[in-house]
């Protein structure tokens, strides 16, 4: 739980995506659902893809539809 919460601290700090996406919700556990939508329902190749899709709401990042057949 430390390291979860050190990772996200840095991230927060150093990542301008991170940083754009935290301000587009009021709280950090919307974000993290928001998160976890993306992370259940897409194949993502890379973060950079990931946070402009949180950003962008999905238009920004190149987000795959997951193939679970």
């Amino acid at each position: 739980m430390m390291l979860a919460f050190l990772v996200d601290q840095v991230q927060e700090h150093v990542c301008v995506l991170f940083r754009a996406a935290r301000n587009m919700f009021y709280s950090r556990k919307a974000l993290w659902e928001e998160m976890r939508g993306l992370f259940r329902g897409f194949f993502i190749k890379c973060w950079e893809d990931f946070w402009l899709g949180i950003i962008f709401e999905w238009g920004g990042g190149e987000l795959r539809p997951d193939d679970t057949s």
